[in-house]
């Protein structure tokens, strides 16, 4: 049985959780009071951090652990490696394959007889599927209770998978967890540099990876509220994932982790961070080595397109649109960016957006609840002042240094709230 039928079914016995779809009003007005609960989810979370431990007797739920790859023969063995020495005693691995052309199917083979693997299995696609459709994929060949998703570059610590599992053990509430990603430069050449610390998205619709490329000096080592679970290190209860439809496999290339969390939060489950779960991440992908830069750029831009299309409120969708667009147009004519191919892949992808808004407008009212919640409101809330207090009054945004004295006075406006 596949994922959309699974979900189908889920969806009919389940509950919307949506509420009036009030407008969110931009910053510095009292912004605490668009959404009360904003206030108090920061200590929510801590109280919920405590340190990685066995499960006290209780029966260890089974995990999946999902691996999409495509020519990364280089890396898949460490990657199988290491998930095959963690220490999680009940858990299986489906490897799934989207038509390599290298020796990627090999290297796996070799991996699972060297540890004698009979929990690991191979799926293999006929063609190179992307890496929505190849999770939901691996996800209809898996059994776990809970799913974790990894791309064949990650390489995780041996105890990642103990605090994400009691964290939602201990409240069916928690759709999904967020290792701490560190970054990599080789399988063996670990660094002490954050990757993600989780996912972000301000009020303004703009999406931030919490904490990517500082040094991890332990400022992030608290369980905490977060908008998305970034793909790699994600840990998802089946139940939600289900519920909610799994990946959209129109996201060729990325958002589709952000769409997931968005979904999430609207119908009512929370996402969290889980500072003692690592996995170390080279950022290589799974979409092969792409030769044409603005192919990745237009892709990408489309992707996060579609994201606010699909659930957005309409009041922050429009003035996202107008600024997205106006802001393609000036760097076109060389005001930001002397790199125009970006600015025209924004242009294609806002074109390509316009022309199937009615299409991308019925995966948006058939895929959950159509209103935002008050959660979806408070983390949005959460992460904004998250961010605007991390700014301490410097620009928000790179390169752009007339924000700075709005960031000030939005601080400032916090402060007195």
């Amino acid at each position: 049985m596949g994922v959309e039928k699974e979900a189908k079914d889920l969806r009919a016995s389940s509950k919307n959780n949506g509420c009036g779809a009030r407008a969110v009003k931009l910053m510095l007005n009292n912004l605490t009071e668009v959404c009360p609960d904003a206030r108090s989810r920061t200590t929510q979370a801590k109280r919920e951090h405590r340190k990685v431990g066995d499960l006290k007797g209780e029966a260890h739920p089974l995990v999946s652990v999902i691996i999409v790859t495509y020519n990364n023969e280089e890396v898949i063995g460490r990657c199988l490696s290491s998930v095959l020495e963690n220490n999680y005693p009940n858990y299986e691995v489906i490897v799934v394959d989207n038509a390599s052309k290298d020796g990627t199917l090999k290297v796996v083979e070799e991996t699972m007889s060297n540890y004698n693997a009979l929990n690991v299995k191979i799926v293999k696609n006929p063609k190179n599927y992307g890496i929505s459709k190849g999770s939901n994929i691996g996800v209809s060949h898996s059994n776990g209770k809970y799913i974790a998703f990894l791309d064949s570059d990650a390489f995780p610590d041996a105890n990642w998978l103990f605090q994400p599992v009691e964290l939602m053990e201990r409240d069916p509430s928690i759709g999904a967890v967020q290792a701490k990603c560190l970054r990599a430069k080789s399988p063996s050449d670990r660094l002490k540099l954050i990757d993600t610390a989780g996912g972000l998205m301000d009020l303004g619709l703009q999406t931030y990876a919490r904490g990517s490329g500082e040094e991890d000096k332990g400022q992030y080592d608290e369980v905490d509220e977060i908008f998305y679970a970034v793909h790699t290190g994600a840990i998802v209860r089946r139940k939600a994932f289900l519920e909610v439809g799994g990946f959209d496999e129109a996201f060729l290339l990325g958002y589709h982790d952000v769409d997931l969390g968005w979904r999430l939060w609207k119908r009512g489950y929370r996402v969290l961070f889980a500072p003692n779960s690592v996995v170390h991440h080279m950022r290589r992908g799974s979409t092969g080595k792409l030769k044409w830069r603005w192919w990745r750029n237009y892709h990408g831009e489309r992707s996060y397109l579609m994201v606010i299309v699909k659930n957005a409120e309409r009041t922050a969708l429009l003035r996202r649109l107008l600024l997205y667009g106006l802001k393609a147009l000036l760097e076109a004519a060389g005001v930001f960016s002397s790199r125009r191919e970006v600015a025209a892949s924004r242009l294609l992808a806002l074109w390509w957006v316009l022309r199937k808004l009615k299409l991308i407008w019925l995966r948006r009212t058939i895929s959950c609840a159509r209103h935002s919640t008050k959660s979806e409101r408070g983390i949005l809330m959460k992460c904004s002042i998250d961010m605007l207090k991390r700014s301490r009054g410097k620009t928000l945004w790179k390169h752009k240094l007339w924000y700075k004295p709005l960031n000030s006075a939005i601080l400032e406006g916090l402060q007195r709230a």
